[in-house]
């Protein structure tokens, strides 16, 4: 038992146990398969790069030093200039001042850091992206004159982290721009003197078990359960054929003028259509896959809070990239979300979305929803192939994925507009192309969703009608 908590905690099911209801290997993760690194690559590069990091001078602390040395020995000793003898020695000692400054710090910091590491907590509770989180210090970080110890995360990236204090003690904040399941944090520090001539810097991995949720986003309960749960858009077979206008509602883009309601307008000032009613259907069982991709965190939330809500009915399922297997609880799918944005902040693609489909047409699904990025990559052709096969109606959805971060709103606003010629943009802060993903599968599964930020749900998508409309 204790064997099995263990691997459960890792991500990884324990040999010869079975297969539960609602578990279905779900932790289990795509064993590594790249091929191992070369020599110099694995060995010899590494260590050249710890050795820079360990080395105190920077490059004008260098040309400082080498500077006073020739100073000193040259025209102080060799000409005998008193007057460069002395502001010789007055920088080579400023420099190596600096150097001891700076090398005592290193080995405070490394003290300091080595006894708080093991009162750290191991596992912190669920963050959502965008929203800091704090990890308690038991002591606050050295502090040496001249000099000023700063940190940051390597692993996971795009992670903002600060340390303060407050009445309860010191403390490290850190704030998650993509969702992930983290298991380590590898940080490095950096101590460097106010004049910028030395610095060390100092890598240092802590275990910790953290999941960075996505953000729920807000969805409109009626419209998606119309939308997806409403039966077939042909008129009720007890009525006429034509179809019997039996309800009404608000006017919304793509709704054809024939359809509405002028007189109503006239009287009330609000501008109402006629609805058809619509044909009676069973409800079907339905599952949800998120592929993951450039662009995917806002499709993410979006998903979170369908799943949540209950809104895909009874006996739902759910898969997500980088995960094997589906789940059918709503704690597990968190996981699997979070899970999921490692490969967006790596940059790899596992789009597993055809072995779902399989399964999922076999145990009787009769339609699935597929959350897509909002950047279009190589993992589009992979997709149009997994939904060209029959058993199973996919319905594809898409939202604008670009959230303006924090990351992204520093420096004035003349520097936003030249930014995209001057350096290369990271994908996770393009602007989303819902649109161009949503074009590249025409013709494929049943029905193309984009989410309307304004109206908080789906619309259905045409391109004839210049990109949305409602069906």
């Amino acid at each position: 038992m204790l064997l099995y908590k263990i691997r459960t905690l890792y991500g990884e099911p324990c040999p010869g146990q079975g297969i539960r209801r609602g578990w279905h290997e779900t932790n289990k993760v795509p064993s590594d398969t790249s091929p191992k690194p070369s020599l110099w690559k694995g060995k010899i590069l590494p260590f050249l790069g710890q050795v820079r990091r360990l080395f105190p001078l920077k490059l004008n602390g260098f040309f400082l030093l080498g500077g006073a040395g020739l100073l000193l020995v040259y025209f102080g000793l060799i000409q005998q200039d008193l007057i460069l003898l002395m502001a010789s020695l007055v920088l080579t000692a400023v420099a190596l001042l600096n150097i001891l400054l700076v090398c005592i710090a290193a080995y405070v910091t490394h003290r300091w850091w080595k006894s708080l590491v093991e009162l750290l907590p191991g596992e912190l509770n669920p963050l959502l992206t965008g929203v800091p989180g704090r990890l308690p210090l038991a002591r606050r970080p050295p502090w040496i004159p001249l000099v000023e110890v700063s940190w940051r995360w390597l692993e996971p990236e795009r992670v903002q982290v600060s340390w303060g204090s407050d009445f309860e003690g010191a403390y490290e904040e850190f704030t998650f721009q993509q969702r992930c399941l983290i298991t380590s944090v590898v940080r490095e520090f950096e101590i460097a003197d106010v004049l910028g001539f030395a610095s060390i810097k100092l890598r240092r991995k802590q275990s910790l078990q953290l999941a960075v949720l996505p953000k729920p986003q807000p969805i409109n309960r009626n419209t998606f359960v119309i939308s997806f749960h409403g039966g077939e858009d042909v008129s009720d077979l007890r009525g006429e054929p034509i179809g019997d206008r039996v309800d009404m509602r608000q006017y919304s883009a793509g709704d054809p003028p024939k359809l509405m309601l002028w007189k109503l307008y006239a009287r009330t000032g609000k501008l109402m259509v006629r609805q058809p009613e619509r044909a009676i259907s069973p409800t079907p069982r339905t599952c949800a896959y998120l592929v993951a991709g450039p662009q995917d965190e806002f499709c993410a939330g979006l998903l979170r809070n369908i799943l949540e809500s209950g809104l895909l009915g009874s006996g739902w399922r759910f898969g997500a990239d980088g995960n094997q297997g589906y789940c059918e609880r709503a704690d597990e799918a968190l996981t699997f979300l979070a899970r999921s944005g490692n490969l967006s902040a790596q940059g790899r693609e596992e789009v597993g979305l055809r072995s779902f489909l399989d399964q999922a047409a076999k145990d009787g699904f009769n339609g699935c929803m597929v959350g897509l990025p909002s950047l279009p990559g190589p993992w589009l052709d992979k997709v149009r192939q997994a939904a060209s096969q029959r058993g199973i109606e996919v319905t594809f959805a898409a939202a604008p994925g670009y959230v303006p971060s924090t990351f992204s709103s520093r420096g004035p606003a003349w520097w936003h507009k030249v930014r995209p010629y001057v350096i290369s943009i990271p994908p996770a802060e393009r602007p989303g192309e819902p649109e161009t993903v949503l074009n590249r599968l025409a013709g494929i599964g049943k029905d193309r969703w984009l989410y309307n930020p304004a109206q908080h749900g789906f619309v259905r998508y045409h391109e004839s009608q210049g990109g949305k409309g409602l069906g």
